[in-house]
């Protein structure tokens, strides 16, 4: 019978982290250990994970000093010793037969990717349809069409890593752990990873894991390296996919138009002058213009509002998309967003 290694980075989780161990425990399936790694967490995360510790020997606590989410990651796929590998954020959880019916419909797959449900923002969706669909494709086409939506901009598989079951075996040969130098994309580029090195690959649309969007959300905040850090995903899937593989052409330039566009977006949360502001987003422009000239057109690539966005960066027009996107930001602080 498979062991599953359950791993938990959490910083700073005295508020939900109990809430998601206990989770863990109740999961029907019982060959698991769980591996929480406490990544220098200064309230009171460290009793808290220590008192289930001691009811369940299946829980292994690795507490360590803050080096973010990935280094706590790579820590407890090091420390694992489970046949598959799930990460699980401490503010999230599972259905209470995730991991049973996963395990049930794994026949020695290098990577089982599932279906997943969105709770705390009602605009937020999930991507269920169109995993339903590449699960119907032909099994020898499945690898590409994944990395293709993975990769695209519009109706894709979202580039989420605790959406997925991984052999410990293929992760340890093939070497991929999270990149320590980015804190933005490391698991998009840690999914696009394991489905280039993977040579059974199973699509489940069956919506197993429950996504919890708070305030604290990513999304919303400003990222100093959001530029640095997709600038680093976008080179890797220009060396290892699309360089060898025109077919993934399309979606690479994609990714890095919305690149710009993200980081546009990024630039405009600082609390800064909108002069300052547009000058920066100006300046970094001329690195995006090729991927901007080959996908302004390409209408059915992009959902509407970022397909605008595009064909104003494509005439130098950001200014407009600047102010708009300023004034939302200025209206979502005053309301209290």
């Amino acid at each position: 019978m498979e062991k599953v290694s359950l791993i938990i980075p959490v910083y700073n989780g005295e508020n939900h982290i109990g809430e998601c161990i206990e989770n863990l425990l109740n999961q029907t399936y019982k060959n698991i250990e769980i591996l929480i790694i406490n990544d220098g967490s200064k309230d009171r995360t460290k009793e808290i994970i220590e008192s289930y510790a001691h009811k369940d020997d299946r829980i292994i606590i690795i507490n360590k000093k803050n080096g973010g989410v990935s280094s706590a990651r790579n820590c407890g796929i090091e420390k694992s010793t489970g046949d598959y590998i799930m990460f699980v954020d401490s503010d999230d959880s599972l259905l209470s037969n995730a991991v049973e019916y996963l395990v049930l419909n794994s026949n020695n797959d290098d990577l089982i990717l599932f279906g997943f449900t969105v709770m705390g923002k009602k605009n937020r969706k999930n991507d269920t349809l169109t995993l339903k669909k590449i699960s119907l494709m032909d099994k020898k086409h499945i690898r590409n069409q994944l990395l293709k939506s993975i990769m695209s901009t519009k109706d894709n598989v979202f580039g989420y890593i605790w959406r997925a079951v991984y052999s410990r075996n293929l992760i340890i040969k093939n070497n991929i752990f999270f990149p320590e130098g980015i804190k933005i994309s490391e698991d998009y580029w840690f999914l696009l990873n394991i489905v280039k090195s993977a040579k059974k690959i199973k699509i489940l649309s069956d919506e197993l894991y429950i996504y919890k969007i708070g305030e604290s959300s990513m999304s919303i905040k400003y990222i100093p390296s959001i530029l640095h850090d997709m600038d680093y995903v976008n080179k890797w899937m220009y060396n290892n996919l699309v360089k060898d593989n025109k077919e993934f052409e399309i979606g690479y330039y994609c990714s890095v138009a919305n690149t710009y566009l993200r980081y546009l977006q990024n630039n405009f949360r600082k609390s800064d002058s909108f002069y300052n502001m547009h000058m920066e987003v100006k300046q970094q422009k001329k690195k995006y213009k090729e991927a901007i000239d080959k996908t302004w057109y390409r209408f059915n690539k992009f959902p509407l509002k970022s397909c605008i966005a595009i064909i104003l960066f494509k005439f130098n027009l950001e200014i407009v998309y600047e102010v708009l996107f300023y004034l939302k930001q200025r209206i979502q602080v005053e309301r209290g967003y």
